[in-house]
């Protein structure tokens, strides 16, 4: 049974949101099981997982887990995806590697009154 795309968007939420929060995890690739033993911690995973339960019964809430991991690697790669852009996801012999992408700084321009040059503020 697939699962609903309203399940898969908050989980894929929660992860850019781990991603992004996690300061030791912003300069390096992290594996997806990092992540998956992360997001088994939050409320808001198990809030999710306890919507899911009863189509999977059969399945642990790691191995749900973790499928939504690699689901959420597949949609980073995804050219078009809305996850691509904020998420640099690797695949390496089987296993998902993720780093938040560095979202561009706006930079004000000034233009000196004294020279005439445009120069950052």
């Amino acid at each position: 049974m697939q699962e609903s795309p309203s399940n898969n968007d908050e989980m894929f939420r929660l992860i850019v949101r781990l991603l992004s929060e996690e300061e030791s995890w912003r300069a390096r690739l992290v594996r997806s099981h990092e992540i998956v033993a992360r997001l088994l911690q939050s409320k808001e995973t198990r809030a999710v997982i306890g919507l899911t339960r009863h189509h999977r019964p059969d399945e642990s809430a790691e191995q749900w887990v973790g499928k939504i991991v690699a689901s959420f690697g597949q949609s980073a790669i995804t050219a078009g995806s809305e996850w691509q852009s904020s998420v640099e996801a690797l695949q390496i012999s089987g296993e998902w590697f993720f780093r938040l992408n560095p979202q561009p700084i706006a930079i004000a321009l000034h233009e000196s009154t004294q020279t005439g040059t445009p120069r950052a503020i």
